[in-house]
């Protein structure tokens, strides 16, 4: 035997008259209420339940997508962070060459220079008038080594520490 109770009235959101309480169960209560207090049926509880379903799962689509945006963006960040070093890079590379390059001009501009055009000239033998020109002959032995005061030529030849030690302690 079920008991039912009175059908409530209807509500400005509802659509028709709500199904009379079903007041069977151990507390006389119903067995679904929804936020306003109103009763639910079996099809609108079946209803919300896919309601439910499409709400977690379009938060579920919203927070891929938000992920897949924070992804993106972290990727075109990083990149963009490549991209400066290799440009720091590069100019650190334009430095260095526009250097050299200065150096190089520098190095023309005494190259062409009359001054160093004489001194080469004179390598070559073609010197100024009144000049005597000289050179050594291939294969011309060393200079003599030139005698330090009061010592004689020949010596033994030493080891460097044997002449800091001489130095140092006389000897």
């Amino acid at each position: 035997m079920t008991a039912q109770g009175p059908a409530l009235p209807a509500t400005p959101g509802d659509r028709g008259v709500r199904a009379p309480l079903d007041t069977s169960g151990t507390s006389g209560v119903p067995a679904a209420i929804d936020r306003r207090g109103r009763v639910l049926s079996a099809s609108r509880l079946r209803e919300m339940r896919r309601a439910f379903g499409r709400r977690h799962l379009g938060l579920v689509v919203g927070a891929l997508i938000a992920l897949w945006l924070v992804l993106v963006f972290s990727r075109a960040v990083t990149e963009a962070a490549a991209v400066n070093e290799d440009a720091d890079a590069v100019r650190q590379q334009i430095a260095e060459l526009r250097e050299r390059l200065d150096d190089a001009r520098r190095e023309v501009a005494v190259i062409q220079s009359g001054e160093f055009v004489l001194h080469r000239s004179r390598a070559f033998g073609m010197g100024e008038t009144g000049e005597r020109v000289f050179s050594l002959e291939p294969g011309a032995p060393p200079a003599p080594q030139i005698r330090p005061l009061g010592e004689p030529v020949e010596q033994e030849p030493t080891t460097p520490l044997e002449d800091w030690i001489a130095l140092l302690f006389g000897g």
